[in-house]
């Protein structure tokens, strides 16, 4: 299942090896990168509205976006460990505002 897709990555890996240092294949690259953060913006943005019913809330998932900006975007940390630190803590705090809305909707308070 996996080899067809292994040998396709391998042949085209080989074929940037070949062409990388020509200014063609360098442009076409950035050009994909610049496509590829439009689509990634463009998806956020449509996310926006979905804000409203997320359990954090609007002003505070703005921030995590704004931290996670300023990380990759100018602080140029690795984007898995900014996944893996700002994601991971707003996965945990997610978790424990749905956990204490449970317990309040249950009518055990904290």
């Amino acid at each position: 299942m996996l080899a067809a897709r292994l040998v396709s990555v391998l042949l085209l890996a080989i074929l940037y090896g070949n062409v990388a240092d020509t200014p063609l294949a360098q442009g076409a690259l950035r050009g994909m990168g610049a496509v590829a953060s439009g689509l990634i913006t463009a998806t956020g943005i449509k996310l926006i509205a979905a804000l409203d019913n997320n359990p954090m809330g609007r002003a505070l998932c703005i921030a995590i976006a704004a931290m996670t900006f300023v990380a990759i975007a100018l602080l140029r940390w690795p984007l898995v460990w900014v996944l893996l630190g700002i994601g991971g803590v707003a996965c945990i705090w997610t978790y424990r505002v749905l956990g204490l809305k449970e317990r309040l909707a249950q009518g055990a308070v904290p």
